[in-house]
């Protein structure tokens, strides 16, 4: 008859840490035949169950074979695999055979209870709680939440947090250190036992951060490019189309556009008009006395116009102005919002300029300039260009 004397069971929490991993530990014992210590190598089988009888096993079976005994003494590994040992009562069946034979095991009674060791019992008595005046590590009594270096939770959806003691303006928080330089740790989150998942993550070859949810949605690389849906190249780089209720700018943008010459046409109908003489700009073939040549100005809605310039060449007894102006929608008429000092005759070509800032309001408006000379001269009168500069806030 086979017995076992003094056998014990001495978990290692080193291992326990890490369940994915399996949850080895050690058992020691002696083995008898009858009241003599067995002395030649056995094979083992080690099987977990959740009763001290019945065939409710729990986890693998661990076996050892040809295991060395010293006057019936011997020491055995057992790994019943990931998720065993939670803490619950547990029974221990040993099966043993002569390490030369391939015949069938003996199974030794009875089983066995496992049993902490006393440092283990204490913390699984005491469930984490704190040192009388110290608060390092909690566990509430229900096991329900852990915390660290805090007593009680934020709100009550919290279930593990941690409060790192620094000063105002320094770093406090939390890494998840992989050994190897290009290993990608991650942080998840999930419903459902997992049946809904996302991460966060860490890319060490591409030194890349980003957010896994049923793909790679967002991507921010070591230099500062994100992409959203696409590996950035640029600053911002977006796969589809972008959608937002407003855009602004920092600070106001100013831009400037150009008007031609051509775009100018006269204020009164039957005036011949020659547009943009390459030599002599545009004007009217004949003389005409009073008139105008308008165009029309364009700008984004809500950009402030902040001054316009015309070019302009008098070389006879008129004199040029500009005035900027505005027509109410669906209305006759327009209003003048400012007009420039009246040009020179100075026979070179001058410029005009009116400089209130003005908020367009398309919604409301159209704005035009109109450049108006009291005698038009032929060629000797001549518009050339204008140009609007403007400020936005917003794209």
């Amino acid at each position: 008859m086979r017995s076992i004397l003094a056998g014990c069971v001495s978990l290692s929490l080193l291992a326990v840490a890490g369940p994915a991993l399996g949850q080895p530990f050690t058992y020691q014992g002696e083995l008898k035949l009858g009241s003599v210590p067995v002395t030649t190598p056995q094979d083992f089988e080690f099987r977990l169950f959740l009763t001290d009888a019945g065939p409710t096993q729990i986890g693998l079976t661990s076996t050892a074979s040809d295991l060395p005994l010293d006057a019936g003494r011997f020491t055995a590994t057992i790994d019943p695999g990931p998720g065993v040992l939670t803490g619950q009562d547990l029974w221990l069946e040993i099966s043993v055979r002569p390490g030369d034979s391939s015949g069938a095991f003996t199974v030794l009674e009875p089983r066995q209870k496992l049993a902490p060791t006393p440092y283990a019992a204490r913390a699984l008595a005491e469930w984490w709680q704190p040192a009388p005046n110290a608060s390092v590590l909690t566990n509430d009594p229900l096991r329900q939440r852990v915390l660290i270096n805090r007593e009680n939770p934020l709100t009550g959806a919290e279930y593990f947090g941690f409060s790192a003691p620094v000063s105002d303006g320094s770093f406090g928080g939390m890494y998840i250190n992989t050994p190897g330089v290009n290993s990608i740790p991650f942080y998840g989150y999930s419903t459902g036992n997992g049946a809904r998942a996302c991460w966060t993550f860490y890319k060490g070859d591409s030194q890349t951060w980003g957010v896994y949810n049923f793909g790679e949605r967002l991507l921010i690389d070591s230099g500062g490019n994100v992409g959203i849906g696409v590996t950035p190249i640029v600053k911002l780089d977006v796969a589809g189309a972008v959608r937002a209720s407003s855009f602004a700018y920092s600070s106001p943008v100013q831009r400037t556009i150009s008007i031609p010459g051509a775009a100018f046409q006269p204020t009164t109908a039957g005036n011949l008009l020659t547009v943009e003489n390459a030599i002599s700009g545009t004007f009217f073939d004949a003389s005409v006395g009073a008139a105008g040549l308008v165009a029309p100005v364009q700008l984004p809605q809500g950009a402030t116009l902040q001054f316009a310039t015309v070019w302009v060449f008098e070389n006879g007894p008129g004199a040029f102005t500009l005035k900027l102006q505005r027509r109410v929608h669906g209305q006759f008429g327009s209003v003048n919002v400012v007009t420039s000092a009246p040009s020179a005759n100075s026979g070179n070509i001058q410029t005009l300029s009116v400089g209130t800032p003005v908020t367009i309001d398309n919604t409301l408006n159209s704005y035009y300039l109109l450049v108006e000379n009291g005698d038009w001269q032929g060629s000797g009168s001549s518009l050339y260009s204008a140009t609007v500069t403007y400020t936005q806030t917003s794209p």
